[in-house]
């Protein structure tokens, strides 16, 4: 990893826009996640917070991509981080006068939020490859990615403190305040504008550009083939991170937010590990190889986290202190190698994608992978409600097994179109 790539200005001020944006929405998510499992003490409701997201996202995110690729993404980037942070600073306000949310402001916040960020998404993934050379890529995506999770650990260790002490209340206003000190940093970044188009546009041309977008992947063999696989992939990984972790750590191993807030530190720092050896392992193995491999070995490492969070094997132990080792030792290692494979899987995007459809791929891309996540949230949670988290971790073990071996092995691991690095 090339940390020197931090002394060119814009991409210290992209990454330090993103950092401290990120920093604010962490806390956030961290403290929703507590206060709606408070309140409701219900998985599957805890699930809708976040399937609610599906309604922007198909909304806005085939809008998103077009947006990027023909207007000014710098102009982009700043209006949707200052309608942000009005939108939180108003219901940090409602929240204090109110004294609490319930679950339809909850839903409301989260969709704005999310809409913003749909729109927001593909123009900030777009600037990377645009401010960087290519054989900067891999570089400035696994410093982006160690800086993400720096600022997760920061977001989740202050969270935690300020969530038990004070409340979320305090955590929108910071939140808000991130938002705005992150457009003010993203106003002096120099972002080449040869994306923006004077013609008129419209609803055609928006569809047409969408349509082009669609046709482009459709005809990417290597990027239709990953998309597919990613899409199962996000369906079974992320709601046992999303869902799963919380409701573990403070309904079957009773422990409080610090202690979720210890367990999500652990995993982000295995994403920092897996960010920083992803730049030497990505240029000695071929990507086909590494992702097939690193897909069966999540799968094994998730099906042993079901066995951690069974009955039979919390029954073992007085306490949950060894169950709550055991837990963090195995989503340790399943970040560490998740990390790795989204590296490389963004570095190939950028690689493959020209530059000036970059933005429609990217949203394309992007909706259709976070559109399976709340889906999987919904089912996830519904199996852990009727039954346990254990067999829910289990059958989503069993999913990512399945799709790696049925489809990982024939695009990926025999495919000979893979990118250099």
């Amino acid at each position: 990893m090339n940390i020197k790539l931090l002394k060119q200005k814009d991409f210290f001020l992209l990454m330090f826009g993103n950092m401290t944006s990120l920093i604010g929405t962490s806390m956030q998510n961290f403290a929703l996640a507590l206060y709606v499992l408070a309140i409701t003490h219900s998985t599957i409701k805890f699930a809708s917070v976040t399937a609610i997201t599906i309604i922007p996202k198909l909304i806005f995110g085939p809008i998103s991509g077009v947006l990027a690729d023909r207007f000014n993404r710098k102009g982009i980037m700043i209006g949707t981080d200052l309608v942000s942070g009005i939108v939180v600073l108003i219901y940090s306000v409602v929240f204090y006068i109110k004294g609490n949310l319930n679950l339809i402001d909850i839903y409301m916040i989260v969709i704005i939020l999310t809409t913003t960020s749909v729109i927001d998404n593909p123009a900030v993934q777009t600037v990377i490859p645009s401010i960087m050379k290519k054989n900067e890529l891999i570089d400035a995506n696994s410093i982006n990615t160690l800086l993400m999770t720096i600022s997760d650990i920061l977001a989740l260790t202050i969270g935690a403190i300020l969530y038990d002490n004070f409340g979320i209340g305090i955590i929108f206003i910071l939140n808000s305040i991130s938002f705005i000190i992150s457009a003010i940093s993203e106003i002096f970044i120099n972002i080449p504008k040869d994306n923006v188009k004077n013609e008129k546009t419209d609803l055609k041309i928006f569809m047409s550009d969408f349509k082009e977008g669609m046709n482009y992947i459709k005809g990417e063999n290597l990027i239709f083939n990953l998309l597919f696989i990613m899409i199962f992939i996000n369906f079974a990984f992320n709601p046992i991170f999303k869902i799963g972790l919380p409701y573990i750590s403070t309904e079957v191993l009773s422990g409080n937010g610090m202690q979720y807030s210890m367990l999500r530190i652990t995993i982000i720092i295995s994403g920092i590990i897996g960010s920083i050896i992803s730049g030497r392992i990505s240029k000695k193995f071929g990507i086909n190889k590494l992702l097939f491999w690193s897909g069966i070995a999540i799968s094994v490492a998730i099906g042993l986290l079901a066995v951690f969070v069974s009955k039979p094997y919390l029954n073992i132990f007085a306490t949950s202190i060894i169950p709550f080792i055991t837990v963090i030792i195995i989503c340790f290692i399943i970040m560490m190698i998740a990390t790795l494979c989204n590296i490389v899987f963004e570095t190939v995007i950028q690689k493959t994608v020209p530059l000036n459809m970059m933005g429609r791929i990217q949203s394309v891309i992007s909706m259709v992978c976070t559109i399976a996540v709340p889906l999987g949230e919904l089912f996830f949670g519904a199996v852990v409600d009727v039954t346990n988290p254990a067999l829910a971790i289990g059958i989503s073990s069993s999913i990512i097994l399945m799709t790696i071996i049925l489809f990982g092995r024939r695009f990926l691991y025999k495919s000979q179109d893979q990118p250099k690095f």
